[in-house]
């Protein structure tokens, strides 16, 4: 089940919830400080009261030090709370940017390899890094650049009302149609922020394809052909920009004529009550001093409700990307494969990629434990598929696959993948040491089981031979290692796993006739006492094959010993003399 949140209220309340405690600890001190912010200008009204009440200067300094001290102490105070009211935050900030990048990979690795496949890696981590690092932008602007204006208006409107109450009242009117005016216009400029997000994450994707594929773009030659066909998608990206900033610019020309009226109303009045005594001088002081801070506090939450907006636009973008369903999901309460024999059967089966043509219909296939079972047939015949419909990569339409007699459809897609190790043609290898890489089927295996698990493999004397031995990094998909040393690597990690079940797709078809000598070697030793599954094309590699079974268009067309099916002189008799022949 798809559990990750599908709308940005439902993300932030996710991630956020687990510090609400902290979170609130934030609000109060930042409700606590800008009090303290406002009372210097209080103090201060209060100064401007002495002096215009003495004229004379007589006793002046005695009646204004107490304020001086006064507005030392609230200083102080402010900026001790500030203080603290910002190590809350970087607390906080540091554990919500964990969270998401940890719980957004989680979900991306829980999709099936054709969602994987069918989208860039660039773009699913680019999306990745934007989610965790705009989630961090939305928690620094809602508590701190939206989060102190906002209280700051909270505060001044509670000074002002106790002033005088029409002054609040004024100063709500005001405020509150500018807050309306704000929202109105982020709701119209949100889909820009959306848009230009789309725009940017398509043409990121493109510059990390090209990036990743160099060494093509190199050997052809072809940069001006890439640099053609990403220069459409840069120029939708630079005209999504504009339209976002200039919708931006264009909100914030009425926003600011709102709060400039809002400005002289309250001016106005204020001066109409001094007039009438109703109010003193310094009154006026204070109540300037506290709608020009307010005034300050606005032109900051414009820009920032802008920024957040952005954020916000960016972040859903991502949210409804990630939001299509598992395309593979475990059943509730579903229980653990164990595998005691390693039986294969795959019973009735009918399977078609995204409802086209049938790969598969009634497809029966038992593997016998321990059983060393070698797939042939062209092209499209169906091998690679039903390897890939054995580790659930794939739905069936009808049909099940039984390990020990066990649906695969119901045990976890956790233990079902700890009980196949898969060699495939181009190993996979993480740009980490060769220890790293072949412990990663068994993290906490000891030093001694990684030897003894690369000397079956064949693979002791080539790590050896190197500087760093088993600390040596092999390089991004293992570049600096050999085909052979990458597939010997490879054979080592499953016997070190020790999985029962073994599947070889084409796993020597790259290598040259030495290398694959000893690769058979390593192979031999991986396969004792384990049901095995070898997809090859070179057909010399399955002579020690208990069985073969040869495909055509999803149907078993021979099956045998390899030299009862060179007896039958059918299809594999056919391609193993073209091969000999060759």
């Amino acid at each position: 089940m798809n559990d990750y949140p599908k709308t940005i209220t439902s993300y932030l309340i996710y991630f956020f919830k687990p510090y609400k405690y902290l979170l609130l600890g934030i609000v109060i001190l930042l409700f606590a400080f800008m009090l303290l912010n406002r009372l210097p200008s209080y103090y201060f009204s209060k100064i401007i009261d002495v002096i215009t009440e003495n004229m004379q200067h007589r006793d002046i300094w005695a009646k204004i030090t107490p304020l001086l001290l006064m507005i030392l102490v609230a200083e102080i105070l402010f900026n001790l709370l500030r203080r603290l009211a910002f190590y809350l935050a970087q607390f906080v900030s540091p554990k919500l940017k964990i969270a998401v990048k940890e719980k957004t990979l989680e979900h991306i690795l829980n999709y099936s390899p054709n969602f994987l496949l069918s989208n860039h890696a660039g773009n699913l981590a680019e999306r990745l890094f934007k989610l965790s690092g705009e989630t961090i932008n939305i928690f620094w602007l809602t508590f701190f650049d939206i989060g102190i204006p906002i209280v700051s208006l909270l505060v001044v409107f509670g000074l002002l009302c106790w002033v005088n109450f029409v002054f609040g009242a004024i100063f709500f009117f005001w405020i509150g149609t500018f807050l309306f005016l704000v929202y109105y216009t982020s709701k119209k400029t949100q889909k820009f922020a959306y848009d230009a997000a789309e725009k940017t994450s398509i043409s990121s994707g493109h510059i990390v394809d090209i990036i990743t594929n160099f060494l093509i773009v190199k050997s052809f030659s072809n940069f001006s052909f890439e640099r053609r066909r990403l220069k459409p998608k840069l120029y939708a990206e630079r005209k999504a920009a504009y339209l976002n900033l200039s919708k931006v610019q264009n909100s914030r020309i009425l926003q600011v004529f709102v709060m400039t009226l809002s400005y002289l109303n309250i001016i106005i009045y204020a001066v109409y009550l001094w007039q009438n005594d109703v109010i003193s001088a310094g009154d006026i002081v204070f109540i300037v001093l506290l709608v020009n801070l307010a005034m300050q506090g606005l032109s900051v939450l414009i820009l920032n409700v802008l920024n957040l907006n952005e954020s916000i636009g960016i972040i859903r973008n991502s949210l409804d990307f990630f939001a299509e369903p598992y395309e593979i999901v475990d059943f509730p309460y579903v229980r653990r494969l164990r595998v005691n024999q390693g039986k294969i059967e795959f019973r009735d089966i009918d399977f078609s990629y995204n409802n086209r043509s049938k790969i598969f219909k009634d497809f029966n296939l038992i593997i016998k434990p321990k059983e060393k079972v070698g797939i042939i047939g062209a092209s499209g015949a169906g091998k690679t598929t039903l390897v890939s419909l054995l580790q659930r990569f794939y739905n069936l339409n009808h049909g099940a696959i039984l390990i020990d007699e066990q649906d695969i459809s119901k045990v976890s897609q956790e233990s079902l993948n700890k009980s196949i190790s898969i060699i495939p043609q181009e190993p996979l290898l993480f740009n980490r040491s060769l220890l790293d890489n072949i412990k990663y089927g068994k993290p906490h295996a000891t030093i001694d089981e990684v030897i003894k698990a690369s000397k079956k493999a064949f693979a002791h004397d080539f790590i050896c031979a190197k500087k760093d031995k088993y600390d040596t990094v092999v390089g991004e998909r293992g570049v600096k290692l050999s085909g052979g040393q990458r597939q010997r690597i490879a054979i080592a990690r499953a016997i070190l796993t020790d999985a029962p079940i073994i599947v070889f797709d084409e796993a020597t078809s790259a290598l040259d006739i030495e290398s694959e000598k000893i690769i058979q070697k390593g192979i031999a030793q991986l396969m004792k006492n384990r049901t095995v599954i070898a997809i090859a094309h070179r057909l010399s590699t399955l002579k020690e094959m208990d069985r073969i079974v040869v495909l055509n268009e999803g149907r078993i067309v021979e099956e045998g010993t390899p030299s009862e099916l060179l007896d039958k002189d059918g299809e594999f008799a056919k391609l193993w003399h073209l091969q000999t022949d060759a």
